[in-house]
């Protein structure tokens, strides 16, 4: 590999190196050694930088280093380039502009797509192309325009909703992850992974963490309540050598999506029921039961309880009456 270095040359400073015995030069047509240095590092930027320069390879390469340090994010990064295609296959990553994001926005919401999930989409499309930029891919990353952060879902299920969800899930495995995303608050893909290695029937509990050389999002090691626990264990003694606890004729389940929404569907919930609103249910339930926020942040797998704080302390029926105390006529 030639090594290249600032030389001064006829009162101008020059990238030199040394290719087949012979002293190349280029001009850095610039006699202020400062500015020259800043050029000088750009030249190497240029000269070592990778050869996938369209947006699809990149997003290849970023997805490939993902995948290989076991970060989840892979498989997002997977799915929010098929939507994300249709729009930026063909747009040099350094030339996107707000009309792309624009126009991507106004294509997802006419195939009924919910915003938070165009906002979540064009924030890995801002992940890659910064990625991009730190690798060399790129020269620069371009500003990504994200649409208004949508207000977070307030919709959980009443009990009464949640039996007859669950009275409504067609087959057992459905049935089974409902049942564990309500009595665990854990993530969909925490529960589709979970094998029954880290279910813990002498203590009690489920270990969802998983950890693969990093911490996984909003995982924790969950008590297991008693009527779950029932559950596991009859599940477990129907199948003894089975390795994941959700699987469908033997094989572990990828997702549960059109299934879990098909349920829905037959328990007639009105509003945006998905996967995702049983851990927020879970979560609400806790706090309208007066549980401490520390621990449902522990429950939740959240770092800071200062997220649980924010989003359910409002639920908790005591949270506010040492305040409106005071409002007493």
């Amino acid at each position: 590999m030639s090594e290249y270095r600032i030389v001064r040359y006829k009162n101008k400073f020059y990238v030199s190196w040394s290719e087949q015995g012979k002293t190349r030069r280029v001009s850095l047509r610039t006699d202020d050694r400062r500015e020259a240095g800043r050029r000088f590092e750009k030249f190497k930027k240029e000269i070592n930088r990778p050869e996938a320069t369209s947006l699809p390879e990149i997003w290849q390469e970023c997805e490939a280093e993902y995948r290989a340090t076991g970060r989840v994010t892979a498989d997002r990064l997977y799915y929010a380039w098929k939507a994300l295609a249709p729009t930026f296959e063909h747009v040099d990553p350094e030339d996107i502009s707000q009309e792309d994001c624009l126009r991507h926005q106004t294509r997802r919401r006419a195939d009924g797509v919910m915003d938070s999930t165009i906002h979540a989409e064009l924030r890995h499309l801002r992940l890659v192309v910064r990625w991009a930029d730190t690798h060399g891919y790129i020269e620069r990353a371009p500003h990504i325009f994200l649409p208004e952060t949508p207000e977070p879902r307030d919709r959980y299920l009443t009990r009464s909703e949640a039996l007859r969800l669950i009275d409504c899930c067609a087959t057992p495995h459905v049935r089974l992850f409902t049942q564990i995303a309500l009595q665990t608050a854990a993530r969909k893909t925490a529960i589709l992974e979970l094998t029954w290695d880290r279910v813990d029937f002498a203590r009690n509990q489920i270990d969802f963490v998983l950890f693969t050389g990093r911490r996984r999002k909003g995982r924790a090691v969950v008590p297991m309540p008693k009527s779950l626990r029932q559950t596991l264990l009859d599940v477990r003694r129907d199948a003894p050598e089975a390795t994941w606890v959700v699987e469908y004729g033997g094989n572990r389940v990828i997702d549960v999506k059109k299934a879990f929404q098909r349920a829905v569907e037959r328990a007639k919930l009105e509003g945006h029921v998905t996967p995702h609103t049983l851990r927020h249910t879970a979560a609400v339930w806790m706090a309208e039961d007066g549980a401490l926020m520390s621990k449902i942040a522990a429950v939740l797998g959240h770092k800071d309880s200062q997220i649980t704080q924010r989003v359910y302390a409002r639920y908790s029926p005591s949270s506010l009456g040492d305040v409106v105390s005071a409002l007493e006529l």
